[in-house]
């Protein structure tokens, strides 16, 4: 299976078809209607528009769609998770799996950062593993259950980009897990 567009990702992801994730919402009225009172993280469906807002309270949503709307952004194209825990972070990276292929023995290709922040600042500075030494390093960070879930993930779409971020507690709509999965992408 092929994930073509970010839209395509967002459905999937929001509906947990993806893997373990953090609490999300369509819209603004869905978190407000949820009682939700923590912080939150925006993102938008386009992938040519890197709009990104984190630690968002509720309270700040209503102005920062306002102000997104003067770029030319519609409230649709918005989406929002709870903030993730990043000073839990143990790693966060992009994970490509190849099989048959003869360019990365054991077929696993890791860009990482170990860095506590969000991952489109912590990707700057990043790291690359392959092969065997990602699946050591995966396998002990990860619970038994995230791995799992990673390898099912990598089986379903091999040669798809896996964006995750593993932490040192448990969190997600997923028991016993301890990594969340944010996109899984060929675009």
């Amino acid at each position: 299976m092929i994930i073509r567009s970010k839209e395509i990702n967002y459905k999937l992801w929001h509906h947990g078809l993806l893997g373990n994730k953090l609490r999300s919402w369509n819209n603004y009225e869905e978190i407000a209607g949820s009682g939700y009172k923590g912080t939150v993280s925006l993102r938008t469906v386009l992938s040519w528009e890197k709009v990104g807002r984190y630690d968002l309270p509720v309270s700040e949503i209503p102005s920062v769609i306002k102000e997104l709307s003067f770029k030319g952004i519609r409230k649709e194209d918005l989406k929002f998770n709870e903030s993730a825990p990043d000073d839990h972070l143990l790693i966060q990276g992009e994970i490509i799996y190849q099989p048959d292929s003869r360019v990365y023995p054991d077929n696993y290709l890791l860009l990482y950062s170990t860095e506590k922040t969000q991952m489109k600042f912590a990707l700057k500075n990043a790291k690359t593993a392959s092969g065997l030494k990602v699946r050591i390093m995966l396998e002990h960070l990860m619970t038994e259950s995230s791995w799992e879930d990673l390898l099912d993930l990598m089986e379903k779409y091999p040669e798809s980009v896996i964006e995750f971020s593993t932490y040192d507690i448990c969190l997600g709509n997923l028991p016993g897990r301890n990594t969340i999965i944010w996109e899984v992408r060929d675009y």
